[in-house]
């Protein structure tokens, strides 16, 4: 069985596929319904990138300016602010709300965009939730109850598709959610539920 490397070649919608998961409670339309959130589920390395914007190396330097030295090397402190990392990612992650929406940020009074989910979802347990949800979808920590976790596998939407259609059908050979198959189209399925292979 020869080994073929096409699997693991994925465009990145692929990757940064769109899920809609319930927001807090405590956000409802005009008919009481909960509102749904929409997360990017964002790769890895913009993670990374992300958190390594919120790191800083420096040399650690002694009351008179000196650099610390430890066995003829040079010290230096490491500080990493993971709590603003951590707000960044959601801000980068949710598409709806979109956080750093200029009139949404205009409304708040706000011009850092990691202070945006603490305004938006200033009660503790909102904040809580979100974090816990988007986490989870990114696959870096909290769990989705089995129903936010149903609802995040039945609501896939594709970025680069039109939102409108449903795929009920796709040739094999692709890959869709559930399968490993895509639609005719070549695109990723919009919706796992409704399988049809």
């Amino acid at each position: 069985m020869s080994k073929n490397l096409k699997y693991f070649m994925r465009e990145a919608a692929e990757v940064e596929k769109v899920v809609t998961v319930p927001a807090p409670e405590s956000f409802k339309d005009e008919n009481g319904k909960v509102i749904q959130l929409e997360v990017k589920v964002l790769s890895s390395e913009r993670i990374r990138a992300i958190n390594e914007g919120y790191h800083t190396h420096t040399v650690a330097l002694d009351k008179k300016g000196n650099p610390y030295i430890n066995g003829g090397n040079v010290v230096f402190r490491d500080e990493r602010d993971n709590a603003k990392a951590t707000r960044h990612i959601l801000v980068e992650a949710l598409q709806y709300p979109k956080l750093d929406d200029p009139e949404l940020m205009k409304y708040y009074n706000c011009v850092d965009i990691t202070q945006m989910p603490e305004k938006v979802f200033s009660r503790a347990d909102e904040f809580a939730h979100v974090t816990r949800v988007v986490m989870a979808l990114l696959g870096i920590g909290g769990q989705l109850s089995e129903e936010e976790q149903k609802q995040a596998d039945e609501k896939e939407i594709d970025d680069a598709s039109d939102l409108s259609g449903h795929f009920s059908q796709h040739q094999h050979g692709g890959r869709c959610g559930l399968c490993g198959n895509r639609d005719q189209a070549g695109r990723r399925r919009l919706y796992v539920g409704d399988h049809g292979c």
